[in-house]
């Protein structure tokens, strides 16, 4: 996590973290998931920066690469994320193919990588939802974040959102540096109250879909899609979770179709 102290100075000014509280109230040897906004693509680097040193961090994120120079030559869009990791640190998160193609179906062996670094004293950090082009949180919520702390005893999920100045829309390392080169904006990085997922239903219905997954791979029927639809139903009600815990950390402006549902989570 050399780069991200590093990285944080370039791009952003005075930071303001709110929030640590909840950390520091997690017995030892708690697992824990963190999941963090993605409206920019600096809001994970600048969360290690900030806590890399109270966790043993893992970064993951959709990438085909683990190293940084893989990553360059075939201009991989989480270029940013293996850097700011390092190799050693971080684990992608691939998409199965069907008939060729790729399709929006995590690999569940790349998830089960996840899960056996929690287990081992690593915390995670990942995106909690898919990228959100327009600045706000997207309709739909995140999978592999709630996923991991199902399927893990006795895990926390930490929610984090983060607020990058006024009125900017920071994806694309490139876009980013250059709306930041000349004057740094401001960061507020905001950690939630600890969320547990329990719940049997969804415990299980990750279980059907990563079973059928891993006996189909990228070949599936009908009836496989039709179960993992109905199953991703089950999962996705504890993903609005998260989703309302993050609106409320967020201005009304980034919260999205989620504003209408936050809850108070800081």
């Amino acid at each position: 996590m050399r780069f991200a102290e590093m990285f944080k100075k370039i791009v952003v000014g005075k930071t303001e973290v709110v929030g640590r509280e909840h950390i520091a109230s997690l017995p030892p040897g708690t697992p824990v998931v963190i999941a963090v906004t993605h409206i920019s693509d600096i809001d994970i680097p600048l969360v290690v920066a900030e806590l890399g040193h109270k966790f043993d961090m893992v970064v993951t994120d959709l990438s085909i690469h683990r190293r940084i120079g893989t990553a360059i030559r075939s201009s991989d869009p989480t270029i940013l994320s293996i850097w700011i990791a390092g190799s050693k640190n971080f684990l992608p998160l691939t998409y199965l193919q069907e008939k060729g193609e790729r399709k929006g179906r995590i690999n569940p062996l790349d998830m089960e990588k996840i899960k056996e670094a929690v287990e081992s004293g690593k915390t995670v950090v990942i995106a909690a939802h898919n990228p959100a082009f327009d600045g706000m949180l997207p309709d739909n919520p995140g999978y592999a974040a709630v996923r991991t702390a199902l399927s893990i005893d006795n895990a926390v999920l930490i929610p984090v959102a983060v607020q990058i100045g006024q009125g900017l829309n920071l994806l694309g390392l490139a876009k980013t540096m250059v709306q930041t080169i000349f004057k740094r904006p401001s960061a507020k990085i905001i950690i939630g109250k600890p969320l547990i997922f329990n719940n049997p239903a969804a415990k299980q219905a990750v279980t059907v879909i990563e079973k059928i997954l891993i006996s189909r791979g990228g070949n599936l029927t009908e009836d496989d899609k039709g179960q993992i639809r109905l199953a991703r139903q089950v999962v996705n009600q504890e993903g609005a979770r998260l989703m309302r815990a993050l609106a409320g950390m967020l201005p009304p402006e980034r919260r999205g179709k989620w504003g209408a549902e936050i809850q108070d989570n800081f």
